[in-house]
C-alpha cells in the first residue's frame, strides 16, 4: 500500500522545502504538486481577489489536479499541498458579505475531507514562523493574511471529519532540520498506527 504523508499550512511556511527535506531523509518520492498552475490556466491570479463562484470553478479544478497526482503515485512520498489546503483557501475568501451556495459549499468541502481520508496516511500542519517572502504568482506573503489562513487550518487538522493521523509543528520549531525531525516523527506515529489498526482487524 502505498503511503502519502502531507503538509499543510500557509503559504510561505517553508512547506515544499521542508517537503523536499524529509524525502531526502527518508530517501522517499516528493510529490510536488502546482497550484498556482492550475490557477494560472484558468486565468487566475492567486493574489488577487475573486468572487465565490470563481473561487469554487477554481477549488474544484485545484481538487481534481491534486487527486490526478495522488492517484498516480506509485511509492511512499510526501507532498507540499493536501485537500485541507483547498478547503482553507476556501473559506478564506468567505466574508459576511459573500454570496454563497450553501449547498455547493457542503458538497466541496466533503469532497475535499474525503479525499483527504482516501489518499493520506498522515497530515501535518506547518505553522507561520520563518521569514516571510513574497514570491510573484503565489498568494500574498501579508503577516496578517498568512497566520488567517493558518489558523484555519490549525482548525482543520483537528475537525473530526479528518480520520487520518494529523499532528501540528509548534510555532517555535522553525530551524528546518529539526521541522524534518518533527516530520519523521509522525510520519513514525502514523505507521505504528496503522499496523495496530491492521493487527485489531485481524483479531476481530
Amino acid at each position: 500500500m502505498t503511503m502519502i504523508y502531507g503538509l499543510t499550512g500557509a503559504h510561505r511556511t517553508g512547506k515544499t522545502t521542508l517537503a523536499q527535506a524529509v524525502a531526502d531523509r527518508l530517501q522517499i518520492n516528493f510529490l510536488k504538486t502546482d497550484v498556482s498552475g492550475v490557477l494560472a490556466k484558468l486565468g487566475i491570479d492567486p493574489a488577487a481577489d475573486v468572487d465565490f463562484k470563481t473561487r469554487m470553478r477554481a477549488q474544484h479544478a485545484v481538487l481534481d489536479a491534486l487527486d490526478a497526482a495522488y492517484g498516480a503515485a506509485s511509492a511512499d512520498c510526501i507532498t507540499d499541498r493536501t485537500p485541507l489546503d483547498a478547503i482553507a483557501y476556501t473559506l478564506a475568501d468567505v466574508r459576511r458579505e459573500s454570496v454563497v451556495d450553501e449547498a455547493e459549499l457542503s458538497a466541496y468541502l466533503a469532497r475535499a475531507f474525503d479525499m483527504l481520508n482516501r489518499r493520506f496516511s498522515m497530515v501535518c500542519l506547518v505553522q507561520p514562523g520563518i521569514p516571510l517572502i513574497e514570491e510573484e504568482g503565489k498568494a500574498p506573503a501579508t503577516a496578517g493574511y498568512v497566520e488567517h489562513i493558518a489558523q484555519l487550518a490549525a482548525g482543520l487538522v483537528v475537525d473530526d471529519r479528518v480520520s487520518v493521523m494529523a499532528r501540528i509543528i509548534a510555532s517555535r520549531v522553525v530551524d528546518l532540520s529539526d521541522r524534518v525531525d518533527c516530520v519523521i516523527r509522525a510520519i513514525q506515529d502514523s505507521t505504528r498506527y496503522a499496523s495496530e489498526l491492521r493487527a485489531g482487524e485481524l483479531i476481530h
